[in-house]
């Protein structure tokens, strides 16, 4: 069966891909080897669902949570929060999981410590060693993304 799977698969670059190609001499992809690693039940799934598109993200909630008026500025966009820029006091960022790994200011010096020199989920998750970067950075920082933003404002309560 494998065989067959190995002949007919086409290699595609989309994140899913790369972490989820088929079996290697019996291993994992690396992604999958490194989040099962960690040894963290919230950073393995947060991996998940970061290489399936489905994680708690702006991309997210607009595509599959319409209406729901979920949060999607990333907190480096709130004037009051200590990493806001005033060189850029005007720029909204999206809270994307690209936005939030590689350019939010909330996370400058832990990017520099853990993700130095890598720029895209595409390059991570080809590395078994990437990935485990990526996972400590997650775990040193509480990443925003492990978890769904909250309102900053008070909502009412529903009727």
């Amino acid at each position: 069966m494998w065989g067959k799977i190995h002949a007919d698969y086409q290699p595609n670059p989309c994140p899913s891909y790369i972490a989820c190609n088929p079996l290697s001499h019996n291993n994992p992809p690396p992604a999958i080897q490194a989040a099962a690693k960690c040894k963290s039940h919230i950073i393995s799934a947060t991996i998940f669902r970061w290489v399936t598109n489905h994680s708690f993200d702006a991309n997210y909630s607009n595509h599959f949570r319409q209406g729901a008026d979920n949060p999607t500025l990333c907190p480096c966009a709130d004037p009051t929060h200590p990493q806001f820029t005033l060189s850029h006091p005007y720029q909204l960022y999206w809270h994307t999981k690209e936005h939030v790994l590689f350019h939010c200011p909330c996370y400058a010096q832990a990017r520099q410590i853990h993700l130095r020199g890598l720029t895209s989920l595409h390059v991570i998750f080809h590395s078994e060693e990437d990935m485990t970067r990526l996972c400590t950075f997650a775990t040193a920082t509480n990443c925003s993304l492990l978890c769904p933003l909250h309102n900053l404002a008070p909502q009412p309560d529903p009727p």
